[in-house]
C-alpha cells in the first residue's frame, strides 16, 4: 500500500536533494563563499517553510513571527 503522504515526502526530499544543482552549476560563476551562502540560503527557507506550513494548524491558527532579531527573511533590513 502507498500513501500519497509518502509519495509527497519522497518528491520533497527529491527536490531538497537537488537544490544544489543550481549552485554548483560549472557555467554559474559562483565563488566557495558563494556555494556557503547559497546552501544557508536553501536552509533558511526551508526552516521558514516547515514552521509555517508543518507547524502552523489550520484548525487552530495562530499567529506566528516569520522573523525575528535572528532569523530574517529576504529582503529585511538586517538591521532592524
Amino acid at each position: 500500500m502507498t500513501y500519497e503522504s509518502k509519495k509527497a515526502l519522497d518528491e520533497f526530499l527529491e527536490t531538497i536533494k537537488n537544490t544544489d544543482k543550481t549552485l554548483l552549476d560549472p557555467d554559474k560563476t559562483i565563488d566557495e563563499q558563494g556555494h556557503v551562502d547559497g546552501y544557508q540560503h536553501v536552509f533558511h527557507l526551508l526552516k521558514s517553510s516547515i514552521q509555517f506550513y508543518l507547524f502552523n494548524d489550520p484548525l487552530r491558527p495562530r499567529l506566528m513571527l516569520l522573523a525575528d532579531e535572528d532569523h530574517k527573511l529576504i529582503g529585511d533590513n538586517v538591521d532592524a
